[in-house]
This record gives structure tokens, C-alpha cells and sequence, in this order.
């Protein structure tokens, strides 16, 4: 029997990760990202990643968003923090 004949068996993690591991995942490539940009290019991205997540706390606010988002999750590999957040949400 060739293994094109097999039954297929469960996929690897490698294909189906854990949330933690797929977290993980994103930070790490988030940073390389950041870190590949140039100055001025980072504080656009940083820029644009903080007014997102402004607009998130007052969806939030509202009672218009129940869960953190994945960005509110890895905010802090762009360098942001949840006061920075607060700040430009007024």
C-alpha cells in the first residue's frame, strides 16, 4: 500500500497549533516585522496599530465588543501598552 492509499491519520501540530503556540507564532513575527521597517515606517505602523486599538476600547466602552482582539493581545510587540491605549482613546 503507498502512502497516497493510507488512511489519513491526524494532522501535526505543525499544521494545527495550540492557541499558545500560534500566539507565540505571531509575536515573533510581528517584532521581525516591526524591527525590518524603517524609523519613519515603524511610527506609521505603530500609529496605525494604536488608533485600532482606540477604536477597539470604545467599542468596548460602548458594550459594542465583548472580547480582546488579537492585536489587544500582542499590543506589546509593537511596543504599546494599555495606558498608551487609554491616552489616545480620549
Amino acid at each position: 500500500m503507498s502512502r497516497w492509499e493510507r488512511p489519513a491519520t491526524r494532522m501535526s501540530g505543525r499544521h494545527d497549533p495550540t492557541p499558545e503556540r500560534a500566539r507565540s507564532f505571531q509575536q515573533r513575527v510581528i517584532a521581525a516585522d516591526v524591527a525590518a521597517q524603517r524609523p519613519t515606517d515603524q511610527r506609521a505602523t505603530i500609529a496605525r496599530v494604536l488608533g485600532l486599538l482606540a477604536a477597539e476600547l470604545h467599542r468596548r466602552r460602548a458594550g459594542l465588543q465583548c472580547q480582546h482582539s488579537a492585536l489587544w493581545q500582542v499590543m506589546h510587540c509593537y511596543g504599546i501598552t494599555e495606558d498608551d491605549v487609554r491616552r489616545a482613546a480620549r
